[in-house]
């Protein structure tokens, strides 16, 4: 299941290897780098369940940086764990697009 601010819905595994590389497309037109996980706090749900409570940054070229947060459910399985809930506290493609349209970003504008 994977929500933002705009609504839920839920994911398949295979739909989301599909759309990482438009999301990294996204970032590369916006002029983000790589994100860089922040902060992680996690909280024991109980023994089959952690909620992970996120923060990530990335540098923005011609400066600035970009910065998101998400929190996860993530289930215990027998070699690590699964992503049960994603929530991204921003909507990404929303400030991707707008960055992207933003010349500030841009050296050559």
């Amino acid at each position: 299941m994977n929500a933002d601010p705009n609504g839920a819905a839920p994911v398949e595994r295979a739909r989301l290897a599909e759309a990482l590389p438009k999301r990294k497309a996204s970032f590369d037109a916006a002029g983000v780098g790589h994100l860089t996980l922040r902060s992680l706090t996690e909280t024991v749900l109980d023994d089959n369940y952690v909620l992970a409570e996120t923060t990530w940054a990335a540098p923005i070229e011609g400066g600035g940086v970009f910065e998101t947060a998400a929190t996860y459910i993530l289930r215990r399985t027998h070699d690590g764990f699964e992503v049960v809930f994603y929530l991204n506290h921003v909507d990404v493609q929303a400030a991707l697009s707008e960055l992207a349209h933003n010349d500030d970003h841009d050296p050559l504008a």
